[in-house]
């Protein structure tokens, strides 16, 4: 695995990086979880 991937991260975070291919439907993705605590989510008043 090349070392490159992880130069991003330190001792904080991200908490977790998720590689999604699903080439029948062209979808490449990742994913990166930055914080896992389990406080409240914070959300504005405008979101739906």
């Amino acid at each position: 695995m090349s070392q490159g991937i992880f130069e991003f991260s330190d001792g904080l975070g991200p908490s977790k990086v998720i590689h999604i291919y699903e080439p029948s439907i062209g979808l490449r993705a990742i994913l990166v979880v930055d914080n896992i605590t389990r406080e409240p989510l914070r959300k504005r008043e405008d979101d739906t």
